[in-house]
């Protein structure tokens, strides 16, 4: 919970910045991806934590991708251009 301060002023700027015309993107377009790489994030970790062995292989490449996806979706709102699939 101590993070929460931070990430409402963060949409706060967010608005701010959105209203006077600097980004043309809302918060609200980011929290989606973010919250994807965020949830992929959290499980690599928790899998580096375990520490069991390969037979945890098959669930760092689905995490892996799916922090692929999360990337893939946040980076053109940002204004960075991908390459289609």
């Amino acid at each position: 919970m101590k993070s929460f301060p931070i990430i409402l002023i963060g949409f706060g700027v967010g608005f701010l910045l959105y209203n006077l015309q600097v980004i043309s993107f809302t918060p609200w377009q980011i929290v989606w991806p973010s919250l994807i790489i965020w949830l992929a994030s959290s499980q690599l970790g928790q899998i580096k934590k375990r520490q069991r062995g390969s037979e945890d292989s098959w669930e760092i490449a689905l995490w892996l991708i799916v922090l692929t996806v999360g990337v893939y979706l946040l980076l053109p709102i940002i204004g960075i251009p991908m390459p289609s699939i």
